[in-house]
């Protein structure tokens, strides 16, 4: 993509055919502070009043600490589904304030009816949405790194006799396959003309899925049309719906054998989020953006003022959501516009999101910029930055490694979550093997593990861990050949509290321990007995003697 110089930026002012003289960012970009809030844990709120060429308009900014060390920057759905459901940026980050600090500002273009993304969505690496023809994300790694790429996605499905069909990944369509998990919603798009449900033999979902190779067989064939419901993430079933002339390409028997690739890319390597949008404005502290090399944006997007959002992160990792609006005293930016002021704020990366009556900034439940409609508009997604206070920081309050019933080798294992999130738990064998048991989102309350059926003797390490709040919990698993008695007392102890078994002296049964107490006074009544009859024939014996 070639680079754009500020020295050569011409100003574009409606309504003016002649030449605009030649002025750099900085020179054309004037801004005025009208105020200035400052918030515990680094959070920052300007009102700014910015002028560029013969346009003025009120900006809000707030700027917020690196993500890390307890602060979390992800997308977020209303309803944690593609397929349904809006709200409003003051609604969500309200709710989230009885945890901690909250900003929300809104995201991706979406469809109005249904609130589904128009771009790429990725949340704790499960892919919600996969990027749509050449349209902008922004990715967020483990250490906090924004990246703008360009994105795109390919799935293939092997099919017997050398078919190999194309699939996307949670995507409404009329024509094509399309491979949905939960992240979708509870059911497919009504009109499927066939649909397959294969289960996994071979293979599985990376972790944090960038790259996708599985196999498997086909549980399942279907030709009736209608929702069908989608299998569990927890369940090695994968659902696929064909649409259109497409579904014929899935006309195959139960039990053939089948395997499937697909692959995501660019984002960086160790991205655990992404959230479409675009234009890119500024990468690697360059302002980049041109009209003509975002040809998948149309001129009304992009060239008339509006109300705009955009986000980006400065050098020292901070980052800025920026909305500006187009109310009366406040003319809007074009994407251009908007692109100049945050280099002019030292955005090393920087990308636009949805603009118009969507732009919205709300902390804590309170909005703070002002909606070009006079409302706030629900949107389908939005980005939100989160600092849980210290009384809330931790969101796993305990996890507990129960002991094994009577006859079985594998313990109970359940977990509570005293605030929503993320969870993930894997569980590495004494070979060091990893096995992911999970990978979702669970709300609080008490959660059970189910661990696998065969686990081999020896140490396990089970470690459960929500990311987005750095909260991490360990505990060691033993295996061994037979299982333990189930203690009389405190049947619930905790795996780091409970004795530890004697490898030298294994214990006793229950049940014999209580047949040998039973036994006991039974066996001092027959000695007794047995010693007065052996007295009575040893006097016997004396008197025939003495005849």
């Amino acid at each position: 993509m070639r680079l754009v110089r500020p020295t050569l930026l011409l100003l574009v002012v409606a309504g003016v055919a002649a030449p605009v003289p030649v002025a750099t960012a900085a020179e054309a970009v004037r801004g005025t502070l009208l105020s200035k809030q400052e918030r515990a844990g680094g959070i920052v709120v300007r009102k700014e009043r910015v002028t560029i060429g013969s346009r003025t308009s009120l900006v809000t900014t707030v700027t917020m600490p690196k993500p890390g060390r307890g602060h979390a920057l992800e997308p977020y759905l209303p309803n944690d589904e593609v397929s349904e459901g809006t709200a409003t940026t003051s609604s969500v980050s309200g709710a989230l304030n009885r945890y901690g600090t909250a900003v929300a500002v809104n995201a991706d273009l979406f469809e109005y009816a249904s609130g589904q993304p128009s771009g790429l969505l990725v949340i704790d690496g499960e892919i919600y949405n996969q990027p749509q023809g050449g349209r902008p994300a922004l990715s967020v790694d483990y250490r906090g790194n924004l990246t703008a790429s360009r994105p795109k996605a390919s799935g293939v499905l092997s099919l017997p006799r050398g078919r190999e069909v194309p699939f996307e990944v949670n995507v409404r369509r009329r024509d094509g396959v399309v491979l949905y998990d939960n992240g979708w919603g509870p059911r497919i798009p009504e009109g499927a003309g066939r649909s397959l449900v294969g289960r996994l033999t071979a293979g599985s979902v990376v972790q944090h899925r960038q790259r996708w190779v599985a196999s498997g067989a086909l549980r399942a064939a279907s030709s009736r049309r209608g929702g069908h419901a989608i299998p569990s993430d927890d369940g090695p079933d994968l659902l696929f719906a064909g649409y259109g002339s497409a579904a014929s390409r899935l006309a195959v028997k139960p039990g053939a054998a089948f395997s499937m690739r697909y692959s995501i890319g660019p984002l960086a390597r160790s991205a655990r989020f992404a959230v479409g949008g675009g234009p890119i404005l500024v990468r690697g502290g360059k302002l980049i953006y041109r009209r003509a090399s975002n040809r998948e944006f149309s001129d009304s997007q992009l060239m008339p003022p509006d109300a705009r959002t955009a986000v980006a992160q400065l050098d020292d990792g901070r980052v800025v959501f920026y909305a500006v609006d187009q109310v009366a005293g406040s003319d809007g930016f074009t994407v251009g516009e908007v692109a100049r002021d945050l280099h002019r704020r030292g955005a090393r990366t920087a990308m636009a999101f949805d603009s118009g009556g969507s732009t919205a900034i709300s902390l804590n439940g309170r909005l703070l910029n002002r909606p070009s409609d006079g409302y706030e508009r629900p949107v389908g997604n939005m980005l939100v930055f989160f600092r849980p206070d210290e009384a809330h920081r931790k969101p796993i309050g305990w996890v507990r490694v129960r002991r094994p019933r009577p006859g079985g080798v594998v313990p109970r294992v359940t977990y509570a979550m005293v605030k929503p999130g993320h969870v993930e738990i894997a569980l590495t064998s004494p070979k060091g093997r990893v096995v992911y048991l999970e990978d979702r989102r669970r709300d609080v309350g008490t959660h059970h593990v189910r661990l696998p059926a065969k686990m081999r003797k020896g140490e396990w390490e089970l470690e459960v861990a929500v990311p987005s709040f750095q909260d991490r919990v360990v505990k060691q698993i033993q295996i061994v050949d037979r299982p333990e008695p189930t203690p009389k007392v405190d049947v619930e102890l905790d795996a780091a509290e409970a004795p530890e078994p004697s490898a030298a002296a294994p214990a006793e049964p229950t049940r014999a321990a209580g047949a040998d107490a039973g036994a006991a006074p039974w066996g001092w009544v027959a000695m007794g007995a047995a010693v007065l009859a052996g007295t009575g024939l040893a006097l016997a014996l004396l008197r025939r003697r003495a005849r």
